[in-house]
């Protein structure tokens, strides 16, 4: 069912299955079954931004301030999530269906892209948490957006000047993934990660300063192999199998905003939050992880 629903999706035709709302099979558009997959893949992140709604009416009828900055609180991680599955899906498929020099360059781009999307939800997470508890510096001026980022020293001082519950081990631990992924992402700046053709995958290495890095922060992270990363001979002494680091990677990145949207939603008073209408309520979204694979 998994692999239809993807070989459909990459047509175009993004169906879910049927809920207390639609029989049968339900069909989307793809930015749109993304978004919902996205939405139910983080569903803290959706609390969170329900809870603010609440709290901090866009409406103008309270004190929205910064948060503003948001179409609707959080909307930038549900985005970067939604490109994030669909460079997941082009991945697997281009995996599936190889076809040499092509199916490297696609499969290489769309990694490189969800390491992006990924790092830009992380980012999105950071800033909301820093405006929501209103992150300053030591001298009590509101951070810079630049400075709103995990890896930040002013960042990582506010929050333990006024992180309300935030620790120094739970920005480490949310650091981890953040500076990894950066490491692929960064490629952007210099020459794109290198394809290799393997016996029985595709591979694509990194140089090998990052390389050592991403090893390391691998190996406190559940693991090399886990990350799709394996000895290898030669020139370069690691591969990494793109389509085992996206599923580490979004598993890894969902970890870290329910963490963080957790956190923060622990700050927020108690409010009455409506139940959200199709596609966004549970039994759609449980219908669209199942058919992503999550």
């Amino acid at each position: 069912m998994r692999l239809l629903a993807l070989l459909l999706r990459t047509r175009g035709q993004c169906y879910l299955l049927g809920t207390a709302n639609v029989r049968g099979c339900g069909l989307l558009p793809p930015w749109w079954f993304y978004r919902v997959g996205a939405w139910a893949a983080t569903p803290e992140v959706g609390d969170w931004g329900r809870r603010l709604n609440a709290v901090h009416p866009p409406d103008g009828s309270g004190d929205w301030g910064p948060l503003a900055l948001f179409d609707r609180p959080l909307e930038g991680i549900i985005a970067r999530i939604a490109r994030a599955l669909r460079a997941r899906d082009r991945v697997l498929a281009t995996v599936l269906g190889f076809e040499g020099n092509e199916s490297h360059d696609v499969i290489l781009y769309e990694a490189e892209s969800l390491a992006l999307q990924l790092s830009g939800a992380l980012d999105v997470a950071a800033a909301a948490t820093g405006l929501q508890l209103g992150l300053t510096t030591d001298q009590g001026k509101p951070l810079k957006p630049t400075a709103l980022k995990l890896h930040r020293r002013d960042f990582t001082a506010a929050i333990r000047r006024q992180g309300a519950g935030i620790t120094g081990a739970d920005l480490k631990r949310w650091r981890g993934p953040e500076e990894m992924l950066g490491l692929i992402r960064n490629r952007i700046h210099s020459a794109p990660a290198v394809p290799v053709a393997g016996d029985d995958a595709v591979w694509f290495v990194l140089p090998k300063q990052d390389q050592t890095r991403f090893n390391a922060r691998a190996n406190k992270l559940g693991g090399m192999t886990a990350w799709g990363v394996k000895s290898a001979t030669g020139p370069a002494s690691a591969l990494i199998d793109p389509w085992t680091l996206t599923e580490k990677s979004i598993a890894v990145v969902r970890d870290v905003l329910s963490e963080i949207a957790s956190k923060c939603l622990a700050q927020l008073p108690p409010a009455d939050v409506a139940d959200e209408p199709w596609p966004w309520d549970p039994a759609t979204g449980d219908s669209a992880l199942s058919l992503l694979g999550l």
